[in-house]
């Protein structure tokens, strides 16, 4: 893919496959769909994780002060 983009986040040139892994059916993820993200594509994004809500945020990059 030229560009993948999860919600407002978008990352070009990132490699993207397809599979139905057995990792799915132990995290009972196995009837709907789920990804699975790679530090690779995380590491310049701010990341917080709502554990009430049971959902990961994924913001812009992170601000770097001068």
């Amino acid at each position: 893919a030229d560009s993948v983009q999860a919600g407002d986040v978008r990352w070009q040139g990132a490699r993207l496959g397809v599979s139905d892994l057995p990792v799915f059916g132990a995290l009972g993820l196995d009837e709907e769909p789920a990804m699975i993200f790679g530090v690779n594509l995380l590491v310049d994004h701010v990341l917080r994780i709502d554990y009430d809500e049971k959902r990961l945020l994924i913001g812009g990059r992170p601000s770097v002060a001068p």
